[in-house]
């Protein structure tokens, strides 16, 4: 399981080992399938995983109080992960599972449900909403199958 933001926990700070470790994980295990931009608008560390296949979903790491992992979706697919091994690990296997196309997306009116299996199996499940009205209700429906977003 992801180490995950903690209300009552206080974060390590990130660093620029720490980014430096995401950015040539990312770009190890996308290769030439995607183009990795590492930058720092603003002094804030920002890794983008953009993919050259139509279809396949982008990936952003963020250095904030906590790793902010977004997956391209429609609202789900962020993970706030601590600066510890186990929060870098989960970001260096959601990009994998991103790149390999084992991601799943449900989406209804208002919200999103986004599913990563990572190779050992496991599957991480984080729903979100988009827009100012939250969450409504209604059903969330299956989108495009699997093999269309693979690096």
């Amino acid at each position: 399981m992801a180490s995950t933001a903690d209300a009552d926990a206080w974060p390590d700070r990130a660093t620029p080992e720490t980014f430096a470790r995401l950015e040539a994980a990312a770009r190890r295990i996308v290769g030439s399938r995607a183009r990795v931009i590492a930058e720092q608008p603003d002094g804030i560390p920002v890794i983008r995983v953009l993919p050259h296949r139509q279809g396949a979903r982008s990936v952003t790491l963020i250095a904030d109080q906590w790793i902010v992992l977004e997956v391209e979706s429609g609202g789900g697919g962020r993970w706030e992960l601590t600066y510890d091994e186990s929060g870098i690990s989960f970001a260096e296997k959601a990009i994998e599972a991103v790149a390999a196309g084992r991601i799943r997306e449900w989406v209804g009116p208002g919200r999103s449900r986004v599913e990563l299996t990572f190779d050992d199996g496991s599957v991480h499940v984080e729903t979100g909403r988009r827009g100012i009205r939250g969450v409504l209700p209604g059903r969330l429906r299956s989108t495009d199958s699997e093999d269309l977003r693979r690096y």
